[in-house]
């Protein structure tokens, strides 16, 4: 696997509560960066009212078939840049499992997501700018 922008991949970490999505929106850099962007399921109470979350940017199945598989959105807040060399470790240790990449078009509505929300931190927004 290769973290060029579009990849797309499951990322287990120690401090995480549970793996994440996440896609890549930006680099490899000259840092040897880059920029990814964390998917959360939509989460419902018993009554099927979800519970709050940031609406910038919501995703369904048809989005990304075969990597989302329920109603998510976008945790700007969590977008950050990523060493390629640490992420390409936690691939050799299984802690990363990829999948295929993101659309075009899909891509263009995260960027565009990333540039609107107000809780994208805003060294993140750098390279769109």
């Amino acid at each position: 696997m290769s973290f060029h922008v579009a990849a797309s991949f499951i990322w287990s970490r120690v401090s995480a509560e549970e793996p994440h999505r996440h896609i890549v929106l930006f680099g490899p850099d000259e840092y040897d960066g880059v920029l990814t962007v964390t998917l959360s399921s939509i989460k419902y109470r018993k009554n099927f009212d979800a519970f709050p979350h940031e609406t910038t940017c919501t995703l369904d199945v048809y989005d990304h078939p075969n990597f989302i598989s329920k109603p998510s959105y976008v945790r700007f807040d969590l977008t950050a840049f990523h060493d390629v060399g640490g992420l390409s470790r936690a691939l050799s240790n299984r802690d990363i499992k990829p999948f295929d990449d993101a659309s075009p078009e899909l891509v263009d509505r995260l960027i565009k997501g990333l540039l609107t929300s107000k809780r994208t931190p805003q060294d993140c927004k750098i390279p769109f700018i």
